[in-house]
This record gives C-alpha cells, structure tokens and sequence, in this order.
C-alpha cells in the first residue's frame, strides 16, 4: 500500500481530496495536513511515498516543508498542489518538486497523474535508488500523445475512431 500525505491550509480543499480520493482507500492510505507543522509531524510517525503541498501557508511556506521533506525522507515524491504560483515562487520551488500542478485541478487527472508518479518509483526496488530519484528535481512525464491514449482508453464513451485518430 501506498502512503501519500496533502498538505494544505484550506480545509475545504482537503475535504474535498478526501472525498475524491477516497476511491483509492484499497491501494493508498492517504493521511492530510492543515500545516506545514501538521504535516511534519505526521511524517514523523507515519512515512510517506508522496508527499503533496500547497506553496502560501502560514508560518513555514511549501517551499521550507520540501525542504526538510528532501533532507528528511529523501524516498519521497515531492509535489506542489497550489492556486498561487507566481515567478519567484515556481523558481523557488523547482529544485525542490517533482511536479507542480495548478488549483483547481479535476480529480481523474491528480489521480492519474499520482498514479503515474507512484508507478515510476514502484519501479525501482532498492531504497537507495528512491533515494536517489527523491533528489531528482523533475520526473519524467508521459509523452502527450501516451497521456492522450490512456485517457480516451478509461473512458467508456470513447469511440475506435476517436482512439485510432489519437494513435
């Protein structure tokens, strides 16, 4: 089983992804954080694979929680789940994370895109090789005609033309 941890200030917003994700519930154990506070501590007892944040929280921003989320649990994915990238932030943030995904964001394409992430790093047995992609500034990302197919593939109102225009 995976873990993943959300951290955000806006509790809505993880109400929501509790309820979006709860699908999951068989193949993730997803736990959230209202802070960057919260959510170190929760690491401390319960480990995690990935790790998603908001940037502009109060107190200890993203940026300072992928930091010590990098030195601390250098296994873990990192990603930014934010509303509020400007210039100065994305920069900052780029060593950092993985990848960055914008608010608001549809539920089947945080799942994908989280599934995809956790299936690369599923790859690679050895913790020290996890270790080693947590150092990673960017993942790979799937080719967008790849993304493209596997998308009208889930999709039951997809027809064979529609598929095979794709390919």
């Amino acid at each position: 089983m995976m873990h993943l941890l959300f951290v955000d200030d806006d509790l809505r917003l993880l109400a929501a992804l509790k309820q979006s994700l709860w699908w999951q519930r068989k193949v993730w154990e997803v736990r959230f954080a209202d802070s960057a506070a919260d959510a170190l501590e929760t690491l401390e007892h319960y480990p995690c694979d990935l790790v998603v944040t908001d940037m502009r929280m109060p107190s200890l921003d993203g940026v300072d929680l992928l930091k010590r989320v990098r030195a601390l649990y250098p296994s873990a994915l990192r990603f930014v789940l934010s509303g509020h990238m400007d210039d100065a932030l994305a920069a900052r943030c780029a060593p950092l994370a993985q990848r960055c995904l914008a608010k608001p964001i549809e539920a089947e394409v945080l799942i994908a895109t989280l599934k995809r992430a956790l299936e690369l790093r599923g790859q690679f047995q050895s913790d020290a090789m996890r270790r080693w992609i947590g150092c990673l500034g960017t993942l790979p990302s799937l080719p967008t005609t790849c993304a493209a197919l596997e998308h009208a593939i889930g999709n039951d109102g997809v027809s064979l033309g529609e598929v095979s225009h794709i390919v």
